[in-house]
């Protein structure tokens, strides 16, 4: 089943995965735990949680009907299961953060399965190229704006890498719009996906 909307002018797109509830308070908690020991960071909204499957960049409103079809069938190549999130970590490194995410413990299976066969569809529909660099699931909590060291946010990334962040059943993607703001980005449902 599928469900959209649309609005006119140029799009900022992106594929992703949404978690459920109980995964969002979780992740939450562990959040505010990395706040305490950390410097200049970005924080991202729990409500926009989500694990991204594919980032479009700008698109033309006309195109945006074509780019959602591409992705009907998506399901049919790919399975639903369960993913268990666990972990923090950073991108690239702890030691001089730009991204910090939480990880997969199980079901990462699931997550990539579902990217490739959406990246496969995209590159057939609407001949947009797949990503060169492989597909490392991850949910992003927070941004660094300006990479430095921060001995309190390495020490508590180090704290929390093996940090259990609970699970849930993939069974359903979202086409999102990213609307930039001066408070942010705001994510707008264009199309939700279920299995």
């Amino acid at each position: 089943m599928t469900q959209g909307i649309w609005t006119s002018g140029q799009m900022r797109l992106f594929f992703g995965v949404p978690v459920d509830e109980a995964v969002r308070e979780r992740v939450a908690e562990l959040q505010q735990r990395l706040k305490a020991g950390a410097g200049k960071v970005s924080w991202e909204q729990p409500a926009k949680f989500h694990f991204t499957l594919r980032f479009l960049g700008e698109m033309p409103e006309e195109r945006v009907p074509k780019v959602a079809e591409a992705a009907d069938g998506v399901w049919a190549a790919a399975r639903p299961g369960q993913v268990v999130l666990r972990g923090i970590g950073a991108f690239p490194t702890p030691r001089s953060p730009r991204v910090i995410w939480v990880g997969v413990g199980k079901g990462a299976e699931v997550i990539g399965g579902l990217e490739q066969a959406l990246s496969a569809a995209l590159e057939e529909a609407i001949h947009f190229p797949r990503e060169k660099r492989g597909y490392a699931p991850h949910l992003t909590i927070g941004r660094v704006r300006v990479p430095r060291r921060d001995p309190g946010l390495e020490a508590a990334i180090a704290e929390l890498a093996d940090a259990e962040a609970g699970q849930f059943d993939v069974s359903q993607f979202v086409l999102y719009q990213s609307i930039l703001g001066p408070g942010g980005s705001v994510y707008r449902v264009m199309r939700l996906y279920d299995a």
